[in-house]
């Protein structure tokens, strides 16, 4: 199994965007794919169950494996494709309850090891969170959508010093890959302050329909443009030598 955690300190880059339809096209790819709902706006959570009851997503979510309340196989919902774990805006008073318990952090990635999938991805908060901390211990690699934003760069230097405490807790680093998220072609050319090193070789192009479909709970078209790029973007990481 491999954890993916979607991480970005800057709002409004497409992070959910990416988690929702990456985790598909993984899945169109036959892998095994559950993904993780760690972020409080819960879009993701929306996209996948927006038919169950918010009772019954109350119960049984994010917040209870954290908070030692359930057991994680027990907060998995199955969908058609791609399995879930979800959150609620409940999951905001995490960090308070675990702000003196540090070791928490450690203690998620052995439960997802133990579950039967090829992948987990885990969305999370655009902000310095218990919970952006618990998906980057929690991870073999961070995926980062990037565009030509100013305070991008700074973002992913914070990100990358948030990264450097997971090797010193853990003698292990995950590694980064930013993807440009959302973009136009000519904002490509404007990206050449991100370390090519770290830069997917595959672009996510703003498209129209791409926002549409994930406000509306919907999958992209299959043979579509997008669906091609989100397809593209799964092949480079299941081939990555990253993870």
């Amino acid at each position: 199994m491999k954890i993916i955690t979607i991480a970005s300190l800057k709002g409004g880059v497409g992070k959910s965007t990416l988690a929702i339809f990456l985790s598909q096209a993984l899945v169109q790819l036959k892998t095994r794919v559950l993904v993780i709902d760690a972020d409080p706006n819960n879009n993701m959570t929306d996209y996948f169950l927006r038919k169950i009851p918010t009772e019954e997503i109350e119960s049984r979510n994010l917040y209870h494996v954290l908070a030692g309340k359930l057991d994680i196989e027990q907060s998995i919902y199955k969908t058609n494709n791609v399995d879930i774990i979800p959150c609620t805006v409940s999951l905001h008073s995490i960090g308070i309850e675990f702000s003196s318990d540090p070791a928490s952090l450690l203690r998620v990635k052995p439960k997802l090891k133990r579950l039967d999938y090829d992948f987990v991805i885990i969305d999370t908060p655009p902000s310095l969170s218990y919970e952006l901390r618990m998906g980057l211990f929690s991870s073999d690699l961070i995926v980062s959508p990037i565009s030509p934003n100013r305070w991008i760069k700074q973002g992913l230097d914070l990100l990358r010093f948030e990264i450097q405490k997971v090797e010193d807790a853990t003698n292990k680093t995950p590694d980064i890959l930013a993807v440009p998220c959302i973009i136009s072609k000519s904002d490509m050319d404007k990206l050449k302050f991100i370390n090519k090193e770290i830069q997917s070789k595959t672009p996510i192009f703003r498209n129209g329909s791409v926002r549409m479909k994930a406000e509306k709970g919907l999958p992209l078209v299959a043979g579509s443009k997008p669906s091609q790029e989100f397809i593209s973007l799964a092949k480079e990481i299941i081939k990555s030598k990253k993870i």
